[in-house]
């Protein structure tokens, strides 16, 4: 089936010691950006703003180097590159998304607030990670599975409003570590979903 077929794919087409790389390197990256944006939801008026503006710009960036040490352990089995203009726009797109999702979560304590910080957390993983394959450069066509497609979206939504929700409880070990999981869990999940609908 399709299903079985991409599925195949997945777990053939990526470099088990490159896939450790990358998940190593999101979970040691959202572990200092949640600790960072929890200290900048504690800071007062110019400083927040700054504070929230880094905390973004490191956590954009464990965004992108996620997926691309990722794309690194896939092994498509046939010659491929990547455009350097779209690789640098994903980029872009990871950073900046990432600070408007944090700027929203500066005051964010409802629920509503906190899927909304979801919402644009997990949407700027997906919008990144698509630039990022529009750039991907490979002799052939890609093709996408739509509900794969739209699994990878929701579930890098789903993680991210947990892991902002608990980046706003109080300041315990289980929280942010909750935190950590939550947002780790949101990059690495939309990203190998998305791979399995490619």
């Amino acid at each position: 089936s399709p299903m079985d077929f991409a599925t195949d794919r997945f777990v053939m087409g990526h470099d088990p010691g490159f896939v450790a790389v990358a998940a190593v390197l999101c979970l040691l990256g959202m572990l200092l950006t949640v600790r960072l944006l929890m200290r900048a939801r504690a800071a007062a008026g110019r400083r927040r703003g700054v504070q929230i503006a880094l905390t973004g710009l490191i956590g954009g960036a464990t965004v992108w180097a996620t997926h691309f040490v990722a794309m690194l352990s896939y092994r498509p089995q046939v010659a491929y590159g990547y455009d350097a203009g779209l690789t640098l726009l994903s980029l872009l797109v990871a950073v900046v998304g990432t600070v408007v999702s944090f700027y929203l979560a500066r005051r964010a304590t409802t629920l509503p607030g906190l899927v909304l910080c979801g919402v644009a957390f997990g949407g700027t993983v997906a919008a990144m990670h698509f630039t990022g394959m529009k750039g991907y450069l490979v002799q052939g066509r890609i093709e996408w599975s739509p509900p794969l497609v739209l699994a990878s979206i929701l579930v890098g939504m789903v993680f991210g409003a947990i892991g902002f929700h608990r980046v706003v409880r109080p300041m315990t070990r289980i929280c942010w570590l909750g935190a950590v999981l939550g947002l780790a869990i949101a990059i690495c999940a939309m990203h190998f979903t998305a791979m399995a609908a490619l």
